[in-house]
Order: structure tokens, then C-alpha cells, then sequence
């Protein structure tokens, strides 16, 4: 071997030397050993019912020898349906993603690689196969929607509901067999109370699995709640209006929040109190323009409907607890009455602003009507219902040139009170008369007579005792599902129903109004 030769394999060697000396480096460097590494996937949950209709965050975490530097690692998630959802970088030992998946059952890998493509992987699976969405609810039903199922092993879904979120008292409302089947109205609810629901998937095949949609939950019923009692409503005609006395139903008692009138607005389901008076009773005028409002002494205010402000306050020279807008600019009023006895009827003219001198045939006006209800004709002929005493008198008075006379009297049942004067018939308790008191029929449900408590302005139907009745047959069509205190027909097929609560403190009241359509 010549020199030339032996110079050419030493230089040789030495670069050889030179690059395993650089690889070697680099390893050092570089070269990220996972033998002593774990990953788990924490979130979502093996086995969990995930929700197909939002993004899932995924969170994974690495375990084991302690590691300073991830650049040399790289992740890559995947799902047996979707493939690759994501590649990256990693940070630290906790690793997170962010996918929206197809609507399936999916085995999700998550693999971390080193600089050699050395691999360390977690899986789980997941349900991502039904979605209960937001309930939809009416004045009479609550509609649930869910997603569909393309599953091949499909066989069922099925609507639990329960009054508690736990769904130990839980009932099974409805089954389909048809995975295309999503929808499902609840009209067995009531109003007012809380209801939790879910929707199952059943899935056949080699194992049976049932899944069950998240939790949703709604208070049934479309209501406005407010901080004070409702003694009485009256509807608008005229507007999409109705007005509530705020106060007890019983006189007397007391409300911490104030009193006046509830303005209720019928279209957007809102309500607003004006005038802090405490008013006994109120009735709008023919002409629908004016409010007028009665405050148990002898003052009377005035309400512009169209301003929904105060036009007037005047004193007559009675106290009265109960009025009645006449189409003759006259506003006929029943006196307050004594804690036991009746009182008599007078009569304010509105255009002079005076009340007229009382005058009848008949001396026994004078205290002859025990508190009560009534109810004015559009021919000014006034039909009282007594209360508070057996068998409570019915009475047709007539007012002609402004002088009281009896026209007609008949025994009511029981203790009587309000009344209602719609279509030339006349509603008292369970009784229908004619304009003469004749007895047309009687509200009668399992052998009792129903006290009518509001009837509608076609006369069709009439409300009692949390039933809706047919008024030409006297038949119940509906049971009504709330509590309630008090009702009023704002249409032919929609009721107005307040029901207050004080359980801390008599003074304290928490009113929900609902509108109950049919």
C-alpha cells in the first residue's frame, strides 16, 4: 500500500468518526424516549352519551417520567368514522382538542409520537348519537325535539319525564319505533310546575344499549309572575288589554307591595301596576275610552284607556263598593256595606258630576241587598246576586227615569256571589237564567253544581271549578290543569288565571298570571 492509499483511508476514518460522532449528538439532543410514558384520555368519559350538535373538548394527560422539553412530540387524534381530527404540537402534559363529530358511535385514539416514530396511544368510545334540544313550550303543551338516529341496530326512542331532576318519580310519556320520529308535544302538564325530561335511544345488536339524551327542564305553562295579588280581572274589548285589581281577594287583608291596577298587556304578555290605591272594584264604560275604579269610601277615580293615566278624581257623597258603567252616562253603585246587612243601589250622574236623589217604589231598597255582584243590561237593568248569606237572592232591578224598581226575584243557591250578563243570559253559581229569571239549566259536574266563575264574550262557554263547560248542554269539555284563584275569558278560546302565593308572610304575595289556550 503506497502512501497516496494510506493517507486516503485515514481521512476516511476520521470523517466516518466525525459523522457517528454528529448522529450521535443529535439523539442526544433530539431524540424524545417515551418507554417510561402513559397518555389518558380524561374528558370525554369512556362509554359517555356526548351531545352531536355542539363541538366536544377533548383532554388528555401524559403521565410518567418527568419530561422538559415536548417539542420532539407531536399528537394526532382520530375517530374510526370521522379519520384524522387533529395534529399538533404539544405544550405541556396536558393535551386538549376541540371537534364537532358526526352523529355516530365512535372509537377515539389519541397517538403521541416521538422523533422516531415511536407511538404511545388512549382510546376511548363514545356515544355521540342523541340531542335533546331546548324545550319549546305553549300555553297548553311542552314540545320536545330531538335528533335523529341512523344506527343500524336502531330499535326505539322513548320520552321519560319527572318532577324531579334525579328522575327517581320518572314516567314513561312516549315510545317510537321510528328513528325518524323526533318530536313530541307533552299536553298532560300543568301549569305552573316544574318538569325535567329526557330522551332515550335503544340500540339492539349483539348487546343492547340504552342512551339517554342530557336533561332538560321547563316551569309548563306560558305566565307572567309578579309581586302582588289579583282580586279581579276585566277584559278590553276594544284593545289587547286586560286590567287587574292588585289586592287580596278578601277584603281587608293586607299587601306589603302596594296596590292600584295591572295593566296587562295580552299581546306581548306583559304587565305593569299604575295607581297605588287599594280599589274595590272597577268597570270599564261603554264607549271603552275610560276606566273607572271604586275605593270603598266615597272616591272615584277615572282612567284614560288610552293614556292609561289618570283623567279624574271626584268624591260622591256615598261609600260604594261595587260599580257599573251604564250607556246612558250614568254609573250605578252599590253601597259599602256593613259588617253584617244590606245596603241599597244609588245612582252618579257623570256628565253633571252629581249623584242623584235616591228614589224607588219600594222602601225595602234601603238595605234590602246583601253585598254580592252586579251585573248592568244595555238597557240599564241592573241583576244583583247577594253573598254571604243562605239562600242568597237573585234580583231584576229595573232603573227607568232613574227610579228603582223590583222587575223580578228568585232564590239563588247557597252563597252566591259573582254574576255575568253575556248574550241576554244571565250566569249566578251553577244557574243560567233569561233576561226574566227564567231557569235555562245548570252547571253540574259528578252529581254538583259548579259555581260559574267566568264566561266567555260569545257566551259559548263558561269556566268553573278548573273546567271549561259547554253553556248550551251544561256539560264539561276541558278540565283547565292549573290552581288558580281567579279567571277571565280574554277570548272565545283563551283564559286568563291568577293564583297567588304568601307562604312567609301574609303581607307578601307572589302572583303568577297564566294564558291558557284551548
Amino acid at each position: 500500500m503506497n502512501l497516496l492509499s494510506k493517507l486516503l483511508i485515514v481521512v476516511f476514518a476520521v470523517h466516518l468518526f466525525s459523522c457517528n460522532k454528529t448522529k450521535d449528538t443529535i439523539l442526544e439532543k433530539k431524540y424524545t424516549s417515551l418507554d417510561s410514558l402513559s397518555v389518558d384520555i380524561i374528558k370525554p368519559s369512556n362509554l359517555e352519551n356526548t351531545n352531536p350538535d355542539s363541538s366536544l373538548i377533548f383532554e388528555a394527560q401524559l403521565t410518567g417520567k418527568y419530561v422538559t422539553d415536548y417539542n420532539g412530540l407531536k399528537t394526532v387524534w382520530r375517530s374510526d368514522k370521522d379519520g384524522v381530527l387533529a395534529e399538533g404540537k404539544i405544550a405541556s402534559e396536558r393535551i386538549f382538542g376541540k371537534f364537532r363529530l358526526s352523529k355516530n358511535i365512535h372509537e377515539i385514539t389519541l397517538s403521541i409520537y416521538n422523533e422516531l416514530d415511536s407511538v404511545i396511544e388512549a382510546k376511548i368510545k363514545i356515544y355521540n348519537l342523541i340531542n335533546l334540544y331546548n324545550i319549546e313550550k305553549s300555553a297548553n303543551s311542552n314540545v320536545l325535539r330531538w335528533t335523529s338516529c341512523n344506527d343500524l341496530n336502531f330499535e326505539s326512542f322513548k320520552v321519560y319525564r319527572s318532577e324531579t331532576e334525579t328522575f327517581y318519580d320518572s314516567e314513561l310519556l312516549y315510545t317510537t319505533l321510528s328513528r325518524s320520529d323526533t318530536t313530541f308535544a307533552d299536553t298532560s302538564i300543568f301549569l305552573g310546575r316544574k318538569y325535567y325530561y329526557k330522551v332515550s335511544v335503544n340500540l339492539g345488536g349483539k348487546e343492547s344499549i340504552t342512551l339517554d339524551s342530557e336533561t332538560r327542564s321547563i316551569v309548563a305553562g306560558i305566565f307572567i309572575t309578579v309581586d302582588y295579588p289579583i282580586a279581579k280581572i276585566i277584559v278590553d274589548k276594544r284593545r289587547k288589554y286586560a286590567y287587574g285589581l292588585v289586592r287580596p281577594k278578601t277584603l281587608y287583608d293586607q299587601n306589603n307591595n302596594g296596590y292600584g291596577i295591572a295593566f296587562i298587556n295580552l299581546e306581548k304578555r306583559t304587565i305593569e301596576r299604575k295607581t297605588n290605591v287599594y280599589f274595590f272594584d272597577f268597570d270599564i264604560d261603554p264607549s271603552g275610552d275610560f276606566l273607572y275604579a271604586c275605593t270603598g269610601t266615597n272616591t272615584i277615580y277615572k282612567i284614560n284607556l288610552n293614556t292609561q293615566a289618570t283623567a279624574d278624581i271626584f268624591n260622591i257623597n256615598s261609600w260604594v263598593h261595587k260599580i257599573e258603567i251604564g250607556n246612558n252616562n250614568r254609573m250605578y253603585f252599590h253601597l259599602t256595606p256593613p259588617t253584617s246587612g244590606g245596603t241599597r243601589f244609588g245612582i252618579y250622574d257623570l256628565v253633571n258630576k252629581k249623584e242623584l236623589t235616591f228614589l224607588s217604589t219600594s222602601t225595602d231598597f234601603y238595605n234590602s241587598y246583601y253585598s254580592g255582584d252586579f251585573e248592568l243590561s244595555d238597557d240599564n237593568i241592573i241583576y244583583h246576586s247577594e253573598s254571604g248569606i243562605t239562600n242568597a237572592k237573585v234580583t231584576k232591578l229595573g232603573t227607568t227615569n232613574d227610579i228603582f224598581s223590583i222587575l223580578k226575584q228568585t232564590v239563588g243557591t247557597g252563597y252566591s256571589s259573582s254574576i255575568y250578563y253575556v248574550n241576554q243570559r244571565l250566569f249566578c253559581g251553577p244557574s243560567v237564567f233569561d233576561r226574566d229569571l227564567n231557569l235555562l239549566g245548570k252547571f253540574i259536574n259528578d252529581k254538583n253544581e259548579v259555581t260559574i266563575e267566568a264566561v266567555s264574550p260569545d257566551g259559548s262557554r263558561a269556566f268553573g271549578w278548573g273546567r271549561i263547560y259547554n253553556t248550551t248542554t251544561f256539560l264539561p269539555t276541558r278540565i283547565v290543569p292549573a290552581y288558580y284563584d281567579i279567571g277571565a275569558f280574554s277570548d272565545n278560546n283563551t283564559l286568563i288565571l291568577s293564583k297567588s302565593e304568601n307562604p312567609f308572610s301574609y303581607k307578601d304575595f307572589t302572583t303568577n298570571i297564566y294564558f291558557y289556550s284551548f
